[in-house]
């Protein structure tokens, strides 16, 4: 009985998997076909400028630096952007990195403590479009010289 139910089961299965196969493989070439995003902006909405705060931090996000209402394009700050995103305790704000995209393989890392920035001891970047902003947890040490192709890196304490 349980030799005949396996096998039932097994052909349903393969029936199931020769009518799902040709719209699978008509997906798979349609997304193929599709033109892929070149930067991280382009990937969320269209051509609309966009940043992104990820890490250890409470709401990662995408945040436009397109006003809706306007249409123009707004400053906003690494401090801002770190606000938005919200921090736990365990974030590191003595440590948020930056990663900018400068050509197709370049991008510049810098890393902000963002408590001199409060104290108004270092300066509070304006992003740019395509920009990371990533809260790293508290503890873990990044080597920047470990990095691999970087054309810039930028340390501001």
């Amino acid at each position: 009985m349980k030799n005949s139910n396996s096998l039932l089961l097994f052909r349903l299965a393969l029936v199931l998997l020769l009518i799902a196969a040709p719209q699978l493989l008509r997906a798979q070439e349609t997304s193929a076909n599709e033109k892929k995003p070149s930067t991280p902006t382009e990937a969320v909405q269209g051509d609309a400028p966009m940043i992104y705060i990820v890490g250890k931090v409470l709401r990662p996000q995408a945040i436009p630096l397109k006003d809706a209402s306007s249409g123009k394009l707004r400053t906003i700050t690494l401090t801002q952007a770190v606000a938005a995103g919200g921090t736990f305790k365990t974030s590191n704000i003595e440590r948020v990195k930056i990663i900018r995209r400068l050509k197709e393989n370049q991008k510049q890392v810098t890393y902000v403590n963002l408590k001199l920035v409060k104290k108004g001891r270092a300066e509070d970047i304006a992003l740019q479009p395509g920009d990371i902003v990533e809260v790293l947890e508290k503890g873990v040490h990044v080597n920047p010289l470990n990095i691999n192709k970087l054309s810039t890196i930028r340390i501001i304490e």
